[in-house]
């Protein structure tokens, strides 16, 4: 999947920025990095994108159900209520493109959180199943990363 252009925009998505995170993502970027590189390796790391994205539609589709299904009970009609399917419509995506050692790369993992349970009116982040599974996606980017920079370092 490539990095979304200037203006568009799926139908639901959140953009999470720096500030979102605590530690900052770079931060956490940072120290994932230092403990996947061999001791006494030295990188050049210049990030110009570090997007964070996750994809809601299906939340959404599940958040409108149940808002038409309250609707339908508080008036009597108790039908049980399809959720529509939007395959691929709840990830989360980190993509990260700069240069590493003089030479430009673009990284990008992602992790599907259709299957995660949290709060009918709740956001995903309030889950900590999805939080675990946002900081693996953190791991894997940055041993991902590490490879680039170290080629003779095992990914974990």
């Amino acid at each position: 999947m490539a990095a979304k252009p200037k203006g568009q925009k799926r139908r639901c998505e959140r953009w999470y920025g720096d500030e979102t995170f605590q530690p900052s993502k770079l931060v956490v970027l940072k120290s994932l990095l230092h403990e996947r590189l061999r001791a006494g390796t030295t990188i050049t790391l210049k990030v110009d994108r570090f997007d964070t994205i996750e994809y809601c539609e299906q939340s959404k589709l599940r958040a409108v159900a149940g808002s038409r299904k309250a609707y339908l009970n508080s008036i009597g009609n108790y039908y049980p209520q399809e959720v529509p399917s939007a395959p691929g419509g709840d990830t989360f995506r980190i993509h990260i493109e700069g240069d590493l050692n003089g030479r430009p790369f673009a990284v990008s993992r992602s992790f599907d959180y259709s299957g995660i349970t949290f709060s009918e009116w709740g956001l995903p982040g309030s889950s900590p199943e999805y939080r675990k599974a946002v900081l693996a996606v953190f791991e894997q980017i940055a041993d991902d990363i590490a490879a680039l920079g170290d080629p003779s370092t095992q990914a974990r």
